[in-house]
């Protein structure tokens, strides 16, 4: 019966009686946690405290930023000089009036060497800048001349077109003979005789563009028929109420 009395030993009134004891040596993991976290403080309180560089740094734009103080040795024999703070030096007090200021040369290259590198820097921007200048100039000029070429084939095509109207036209017309030999095509033309050849000469000069305007002066006066609508109007006031213009330009619009 004594024993049943006892307390056990895994029961709650016994473990509470006991005091807590840790072991007096960290495991490895501890330690490389603490020595982690020593590290840590360590750089936070550096990062704090400023370099001695950044103090130097730090003294020397706030003594630019204060005036000359009377106890500066040359300052004193300005005074002597009847020098007053304020006012310029020399006899009309025209002169400098604060003292000369400096840069301070962190780099370690020689002197002069920053200018001739922002020369050479300078002188490559400019030749980048003309080189982009003639690049443009380049693709605006090819783009033209594209441009150019697209309208004189797309002129000859509206020609062709009109000379080969312009004769079905006439031959419905019983007309024998253009106008002018370049409004019909070269394969329909009738024998030339002499006044034509001396004719054909001079309207050899005449430009793509003339040639096409006046086919289309004469298809539109006298046909009432317009080659980029493809349509011969009832007559000119249908012509000019459903038809855009005289031009390619002008359908295009």
């Amino acid at each position: 019966m004594s024993n049943e009395e006892e307390d056990d030993y895994m029961s709650e009134t016994f473990l509470t009686t006991l005091n807590e004891v840790r072991p007096g040596l960290l495991t490895k993991t501890q330690q490389l946690k603490t020595k982690a976290e020593e590290k840590l403080k360590s750089r936070n309180e550096q990062s704090k405290s400023k370099s001695k560089k950044q103090q130097e740094i730090d003294a020397r734009q706030q003594g630019l930023a204060s005036a000359i103080s009377s106890e500066n040795k040359g300052f004193a024999m300005l005074q002597k000089m009847g020098f007053k703070p304020g006012t310029g030096l020399g006899k009309n007090n025209v002169g400098r009036s604060e003292p000369i200021t400096f840069e301070v040369k962190t780099g370690r290259c020689g002197l002069g060497r920053q200018s001739e590198v922002k020369r050479k820097i300078q002188a490559q921007q400019e030749n980048l800048l003309k080189r982009q200048r003639m690049l443009d100039s380049m693709k605006k000029d090819y783009i033209a001349s594209k441009s150019s070429q697209f309208d004189d084939l797309s002129a000859k095509r509206d020609l062709c077109k009109s000379q080969k109207v312009c004769e079905q036209l006439d031959s419905q017309q019983s007309v024998g003979k253009p106008g002018k030999w370049y409004f019909w095509p070269e394969v329909v033309l009738p024998l030339a005789t002499d006044d034509d050849l001396d004719q054909d000469e001079e309207e050899d000069d005449v430009e793509i563009d003339d040639k096409l305007n006046e086919i289309t002066e004469y298809l539109r006066s006298n046909y009432c028929y317009c080659v980029w609508c493809a349509i011969q109007f009832e007559d000119e006031e249908d012509m000019i109420s459903n038809c855009p213009g005289g031009t390619s330009q002008a359908h295009n619009d």
